[in-house]
Formats: structure tokens, C-alpha cells, sequence
């Protein structure tokens, strides 16, 4: 079966290291996802373990069609009894980058109407959509005259992990503060800390990869259990076979100067089921030091949707701060905003390029050794 694992700009390489760790066959990079080979088992345990995937499509058909009279008949001909029951809600999801749809909406609107009428054809009744919360989530992709139709397999967003019900202004998305984690290479060797860790994405993520943990708290839902061919037993097995904890890793630091963000972070650090290894603590990172050796990873404000007084003073400071009282330690500083960073003080040692959103972003690594 192929697969398609869908991620942020930046983040494909870390993926496709992740899918190959799990088994995934015949990995290849694409434009913000992967695509990789493999069996049910394969496809039930990416969607439970992977960090860096936002969401995984298996495609069921594809074509080319020149109209979207020719693209409507042949959603229409395909046997959608197959993956469907009068039962089930649908929702179609689609990307276009063509002449023959110039609209994603009205691409996904011609998709329903052929499903739909399809099986008012064979059954005198139809399956009714459910843009929120469908049962079964069909995805549709078209380059030029060539459709790709998939069924997409996780339901929700990969990120929405299940942890996180308190998020503040300006959350970091769970699948980017996993992927920092892992681009940094910090594996729970030494202690970390997010000294602006708003509502502790970062150190949650980091502390369940290290742990061994699923991203994803017990009872997240996925779409492929509402598929025909889901298989309950199998899907016990992959979950039993992932959950294998580590008893002990090194501490963790989440650190804000806002109470309420301090707040908020206790709050999804107990959901996360991680609080007895997180030190949550309220404190000012430029009043603040450190004699440990520590791994730094943090998004600090980039004055776009939290504004700052002097953006640029800010991260200088910040330069100054880790120069002078977080010697031998290494920062990992991901920001959108990238004047800002220049004026940060320190040698980068590596360079990441990525997107956050729509937001152009940088992931340097900056030493403070003496």
C-alpha cells in the first residue's frame, strides 16, 4: 500500500528518518510530506508514533481528466460502496494547482455532488457530509490534469495530540515543536529547557519523545476506525507494542515569566500524563542563569502576533543572557522572525530553513561554550 504523510516545510527529512525507523519501504521526499510503502500495521502505527506527520493519506484511484464534466463521471463510475455506508458522514478535502479547477472549494464541492449522486443512483439515499467531524475524510489532489484521490486515514489533524486544552496567544503547533525537538538531535541525553515556553508545547513533546511515549494521549480517535476494513485486534497490538515507557529521563525545564502561560502549562503537562518530569516553573529568562550543562529549544516572539517594544533589543538580550549567565550550554531559537535573529550576538553552528504556517521561519543553533 502507498502512503502519503503530509508535514511542514522543513520537516520532511526529519519524517522520512521517523518512517523509516518504523518500517516504512521505498521512502521518498516530497514537497511538505513523504511518500512511503507498507502494509495495514505499517499505516495504524504512523498514525499512533509519528511526530512530524500532520496527517497520512493511502490513495484509491487515480486519473486524468482534461473538463470537470470528464473529472465528474469518473468520481461517479468508482465503486464507493467499497469505503462507504449510508451510515457514514463524508467531508472532501482538496488542492488544486490547475486549469481545469481553479478553486479548491468548487473542486471538493464537484466531488461531494458525484459521490452523492452516485449513490442516490444505486441506493435511492446518500450519506450526508460532515465538514467537522465526518467518519470517513476523502482527500482530493490535482496537478495539471492529474487527480489523486485518497482516503485520509487520521481524521483529525496529526497535531491535535489531545493534550493540550489550555493554549494561550500564538500556540506552537505540537507537529513543528516535535519536529525542533528532533532537528536539534537532543534524545534525553542531558537536561533541557524552554525558558519561554508559553503553554509548554515544547517541553511536552520533548519530554514524551524521550520517555518513549506516543505523541498522542490513549484515547485519540483516528479515521481509519471508521473504515470497513478496520482491524480492532491488530490496532490493540500496535498500540501495546508502542507503549513501552522509560521509568527515568533528565529533567526538563518549562519557564515563563507570565503567570498565566505558567498556568496554562501545568494544566496540558498533566493531560500530557508527563508532570512528573517537567519542572514548571515562573521565572525571568534575563534575570535567570544556569550552571548545567543544558539543551535550549524555544520560540520566542517574533512581534507579529505578540508585539514587543524593540524586537531587535529583545533577542540581543537574549544573545547577551545565554552568553553570559548559560555558558556551556547550546540554544536551539526558532523565529519568524529572521532581522530580529541577526541580531542575536552569537555564532550559529546550524541553519534550518522551514515554515511555520504561513510564516517564513529560521531554526539556529547558537553555542555559548567558554
Amino acid at each position: 500500500m502507498k502512503i502519503i504523510a503530509k508535514t511542514f516545510k522543513g520537516l520532511e527529512e526529519i519524517l522520512a528518518k521517523e518512517i523509516e525507523d518504523l518500517g516504512g519501504k521505498d521512502v521518498v521526499l516530497l514537497n511538505r510530506g513523504v511518500q512511503f510503502t507498507g502494509n495495514k500495521e505499517l499505516l495504524y502505527a504512523s498514525n499512533y508514533n509519528l511526530r512530524t506527520a500532520v496527517r497520512l493519506l493511502t490513495p484509491i484511484f487515480q486519473f486524468k481528466a482534461k473538463t470537470q464534466d470528464e473529472f465528474y463521471d469518473k468520481i461517479f463510475a468508482h465503486n464507493w460502496d467499497h469505503y462507504m455506508n449510508l451510515e457514514d458522514t463524508f467531508a472532501i478535502d482538496a488542492v488544486c494547482s490547475s486549469d481545469v479547477f481553479t478553486h479548491s472549494k468548487y473542486l471538493a464541492y464537484k466531488t461531494k455532488d458525484a459521490i452523492a449522486d452516485k449513490f442516490r443512483e444505486t441506493h435511492q439515499k446518500r450519506p450526508n457530509v460532515n465538514v467537522l467531524n465526518p467518519t470517513i475524510r476523502i482527500n482530493v489532489h490535482l496537478y495539471d490534469q492529474n487527480f489523486t484521490i485518497s482516503l485520509d486515514s487520521s481524521g483529525d489533524s496529526l497535531h491535535k495530540r489531545g493534550y493540550r486544552v489550555d493554549a494561550g496567544e500564538a500556540p506552537l503547533n505540537e507537529v513543528m515543536a516535535a519536529g525542533l525537538v528532533l532537528l536539534s538531535g537532543w534524545k534525553g541525553e542531558k537536561p533541557l529547557l524552554d525558558p519561554m515556553c508559553g503553554c509548554g508545547t515544547i517541553a511536552i513533546e520533548a519530554a514524551r519523545y524521550a520517555l518513549g511515549l506516543p505523541p498522542h494521549v490513549e484515547d485519540r480517535g483516528f479515521g481509519f476506525m471508521h473504515w470497513k476494513n478496520f482491524d480492532i485486534e491488530l490496532w490493540n497490538q500496535v498500540k501495546e507494542k508502542s507503549n513501552q515507557p522509560k521509568d527515568k529521563i533528565p529533567n526538563i525545564y518549562a519557564r515563563d515569566i507570565n503567570l498565566g502561560m505558567v498556568k496554562k502549562t501545568k494544566t496540558n503537562v498533566i493531560n500530557a500524563n508527563v508532570f512528573e518530569h517537567i519542572t514548571i516553573e515562573r521565572k525571568d529568562f534575563f534575570k535567570s542563569y544556569t550552571n548545567e550543562s543544558l539543551t535550549i529549544i524555544t520560540n520566542p516572539p517574533y512581534d507579529l502576533r505578540i508585539k514587543l517594544d524593540d524586537i531587535n533589543s529583545f533577542y540581543k538580550k537574549m544573545g547577551d543572557t545565554l552568553k553570559h549567565k548559560y555558558k556551556d550550554c547550546s540554544a536551539w531559537i526558532f523565529s519568524g522572525n529572521i532581522d530580529a535573529l541577526k541580531s542575536f550576538g552569537l555564532k550559529t553552528s546550524k541553519r534550518h530553513s522551514m515554515m511555520n504556517s504561513q510564516i517564513e521561519s529560521k531554526f539556529y543553533k547558537f553555542d555559548s561554550y567558554v
